[in-house]
């Protein structure tokens, strides 16, 4: 049975993505897919205030991850990816470590996003929702954990699922799925790399849009918290599981949501 750890503020209440003098990653080498913008960036972005080296990916949206490098002031890298196919989580994982050496954290952002009903699904679309946002992690997860095996790194896995991962919701007949399966796969994990000191754990956003001050529509009435999540709220959750204030915490699927989860 997968527990669930509900929380709506991590213990650094009103953490921004500015830099700050803790520099908890100081040193570290990190990887985070799908940081060209809205949570990925972010994380990417606070990785880098925070002291550690990042390879970001993208795929379509070279501006963007650009954009993402300036903001990390110069610690970020960009390294186009393409996670439909096999060869391509290999080659990006091989031009990450030639740029970083070696990994200590492993973030899973980049996605899929698929909001067609369950008639209007077609296997293909479903075949590719599970490539992208269940075998792509999967396998560069492999290829992390092995480099961190190999370094003798106590390293950090994190998994980017969702709150529809949990609870159906309408019109997500195919990302749902991908995401529940995320979830397991984060557990499945984090039993068997345990011996090695690698730690997995997945965060599961709620309505959180890619920039702040993004209408959410009627989703809002359902958010106890009263707005809608901002990137930097995720990001902030990411830090947390990332750093060593984390290094008990393993098997975890932690939602960010507002309250929106909490049954009523």
């Amino acid at each position: 049975m997968i527990r669930f750890v509900v929380c709506f503020a991590i213990f650094f209440l009103g953490a921004s993505i500015e830099a700050t003098d803790s520099m908890r990653l100081k040193g570290k080498k990190a990887i985070v897919t799908g940081a060209n913008r809205g949570i990925g960036r972010a994380i990417a972005i606070l990785f880098a205030s925070e002291g550690a080296e990042v390879v970001v990916s993208y795929r379509s949206d070279e501006k963007g991850a650009a954009e993402t490098i300036h903001k990390a002031k110069g610690k970020a890298h960009a390294v186009y990816a393409d996670f439909s196919t096999q060869d391509g989580v290999e080659q990006f994982f091989k031009e990450a470590i030639e740029i970083l050496g070696h990994v200590d954290i492993l973030v899973n952002n980049a996605a899929q996003y698929n909001t067609m009903g369950f008639f209007e699904l077609k296997p293909d679309d479903f075949q590719n929702l599970l490539q992208v946002n269940l075998v792509a992690p999967f396998y560069l997860s492999q290829l992390a954990a092995k480099n961190m095996i190999v370094e003798k790194i106590e390293g950090s896995i994190i998994h980017v699922s969702a709150i529809s991962g949990i609870r159906p919701v309408l019109n997500r007949a195919g990302f749902a799925p991908s995401k529940a399966a995320l979830n397991m796969l984060t557990q499945s994990m984090a039993l068997e790399l345990a011996p090695h000191r690698i730690r997995v754990n997945a965060i599961a956003p709620g309505s959180t849009p890619y920039e702040e001050g993004e209408d959410i529509g009627s989703l809002l009435k359902n958010i106890p918290l009263g707005r809608a999540g901002h990137p930097r709220d995720q990001a902030a959750a990411a830090l947390f599981l990332a750093s060593e204030d984390a290094s008990w915490v393993t098997g975890q699927i932690l939602i960010i949501d507002g309250g929106h989860s909490v049954p009523l």
